[in-house]
């Protein structure tokens, strides 16, 4: 994987092709499950103001009777059991639909039912590591081009050495931790890429949560006795800072950090680097990536494979 992070500014000189004529639409629904559901949530991250939502189910979200928003149904392997349901029902409910997978049940369905769609390249990176050709697969289909020409050109100017050193330095102080991803709301998207690759890169738990809400609940869950003193000391907060959060989110971030350092448990610092959304998000989203891949090299773990999700599947087909 770490060829797939050095490499990574080569998916944006990929022209994706929309093979028939997608639908006029005022929103969009991106339906897809893991890896495949992670470009709606950075592309929301870098502009929110993009009339995207994100479905991640069986079938369809609730929608208002006479609306006839665009659901695209995304899955890389073209066989994701969740996105075969909702394209089912969402064929059957006669809604606009628009298929981005790279082969499988998924795309043979829209080539049936002549519904339009973009195929993926068949490489063997797994599906989290291709986010840039989705990235600009999605933004083809919706037919926004300037957001797609921006993306492009900051995508193929990104330092993935200098990401990958900066994982590396992240990792020598999460190893034999727990690691926890804080970060402000504006962010989620980020940190659920962060932990997204320390699970099925690292191989390890992790969780994530945001300012302000976690300094209302979460916080409460380190005030720690003797008796549980232990359990918190296994975990090492990452703090995701952001030059642009507001400012009371960023002085929450300050502060509960030394609340938990004075409670002995770890802590350490990221800044989102970049002037632009574009760079912010894509570098905080590969820094992740790297940081999963030195901590998978750190505890010999197959950094690609998730054979405990290809078992669980298998069982689901029973």
């Amino acid at each position: 994987m770490e060829e797939q992070l050095l490499g990574f500014p080569k998916q944006f000189s990929w022209e994706p092709i929309v093979v028939g004529t997608v639908p006029a639409f005022k929103h969009a629904i991106v339906c897809g499950m893991g890896g495949s559901a992670l470009q709606a949530k950075l592309l929301l991250c870098i502009d929110p103001e993009l009339p995207i939502s994100v479905h991640q189910d069986y079938g369809l979200p609730h929608i208002k009777e006479g609306e006839k928003p665009l659901i695209v149904l995304s899955s890389y392997s073209g066989e994701t059991e969740e996105v075969l349901d909702t394209a089912r029902e969402a064929t059957e409910r006669g809604f606009p639909c628009a298929v981005v997978a790279s082969g499988g049940t998924l795309l043979a369905l829209a080539k049936e039912k002549n519904l339009p769609y973009i195929e993926l390249p068949k490489e063997t990176a797994e599906p989290r590591m291709e986010i840039g050709y989705a990235m600009l697969a999605l933004l083809r289909m919706l037919g926004y081009a300037q957001s797609e020409a921006s993306l492009r050109t900051i995508g193929q100017s990104l330092d993935t050495a200098g990401i990958k050193t900066k994982g590396a330095e992240i990792a020598e102080q999460l190893k034999n931790r727990l690691p926890l991803i804080y970060a402000s709301n504006a962010n989620e998207a980020v940190a659920y890429f962060w932990k997204i690759a320390l699970n099925e890169t690292a191989k390890i738990p992790a969780f994530i949560a945001f300012v302000p809400e976690l300094c209302h609940n979460e916080l409460a869950g380190f005030d720690t006795a003797p008796t549980t003193a232990m359990l918190s000391h296994t975990m090492t907060a990452v703090f995701l800072h952001d030059t642009t959060d507001h400012p009371r989110n960023e002085k929450r971030l300050v502060l509960v950090a030394d609340s938990m350092k004075e409670k002995g448990i770890g802590t350490l610092h990221a800044n989102l680097l970049g002037t632009d959304r574009y760079t912010k998000v894509l570098t905080g989203a590969l820094t992740g990536v790297a940081t999963a891949l030195a901590l998978a090299h750190h505890y010999g773990v197959p950094d690609a494979e998730t054979p405990l999700i290809a078992d669980f599947k298998s069982r689901m087909k029973a």
